[in-house]
């Protein structure tokens, strides 16, 4: 989700570089009807400047949050979103 959000001029990404993944989950099945998933085929990437790019190594903030408590910090938050606008 972190990819999708950074590709929308309406949306600000706060925290730190999410984990990354760039193939699809594609649910299979055996014939004996065992259900497992897999990564597909499909890859998603991002394109940026005539350039398509593997979304792989996850997506960097628009804003780094580096201690991990601050993201339950409310009044932390405030303060960050705040200085946003």
């Amino acid at each position: 989700m972190p990819n999708v959000f950074k590709t929308s001029p309406f949306v600000t990404v706060l925290g730190q570089t999410s984990g990354g993944g760039s193939c699809s989950i594609m649910p299979l099945s055996t014939a004996r009807g065992s259900v497992f998933q897999i990564s597909s085929n499909y890859r998603l990437s991002t394109f940026k400047n005539g350039s398509f790019y593997d979304i792989d190594r996850g997506a960097d903030p628009d804003i780094y949050i580096a201690k991990i408590a601050d993201f339950y910090d409310r009044k932390k938050l405030t303060e960050i979103i705040n200085d946003i606008y």
